[in-house]
């Protein structure tokens, strides 16, 4: 099975903490755990698995940091994280996700403000600068970051990422006005 390219076990109903022996799917590019009852800190196996491309744990009830490890994930193009309990700052090695175009990290327990290069409760103006400095955001698709402590103004900059299709801010503690720049988001459905 190391050659596995595919494993998806979302929408189950495992519990415990992911498999240690996963890090010896050296091949796999979509690994989906969504929506199950699994527990834990974020598992350092995935981290050494280069080749994937999607990673869905969304929907589990995993706690702590994001390890510093997610950065090692370098041809991540969806990253959801959404709907566990993750909690504490974002790791600076988002930066070297430099393929994502989807980055769901709603429904969490984030604080305090994005490494410089991301940027979320962190003011979001603060966040938006850490997204900024981790990522080419023209080709950001997805961003969610609701249900966050997120705080702070939108940044008109935000009407440069021309290729976002979703953008989900809501359920934080957001201030001042919706910036007009936003209205050159052809692209929001």
């Amino acid at each position: 099975m190391t050659g596995l390219k595919v494993l998806s076990l979302g929408g189950n109903m495992f519990s415990g903490s992911v498999p240690g022996s996963l890090r010896n799917l050296t091949e796999l590019e979509t690994l989906n755990f969504g929506h199950n009852n699994l527990t834990g800190s974020l598992p350092e196996e995935i981290m050494g698995l280069s080749n994937l491309s999607t990673l869905d744990l969304s929907g589990n009830n995993f706690s702590g940091e994001i390890s510093a490890g997610i950065g090692n994930l370098s041809q991540v193009v969806v990253l959801n994280l959404s709907a566990n309990g993750f909690s504490g700052k974002m790791p600076t090695s988002l930066g070297n996700l430099f393929k994502l175009t989807t980055l769901d990290l709603s429904k969490q327990k984030l604080s305090g403000e994005l490494p410089l290069e991301l940027s979320v409760p962190i003011p979001f103006e603060v966040i938006y600068r850490e997204l900024l400095a981790f990522f080419d955001l023209r080709s950001l698709v997805v961003l969610s970051l609701s249900n966050n402590h997120v705080s702070g103004e939108i940044p008109p900059e935000l009407g440069n990422c021309t290729e976002l299709e979703v953008l989900e801010l809501g359920s934080n503690s957001l201030t001042g006005h919706i910036p007009a720049d936003l209205s050159r988001l052809a692209r929001l459905k």
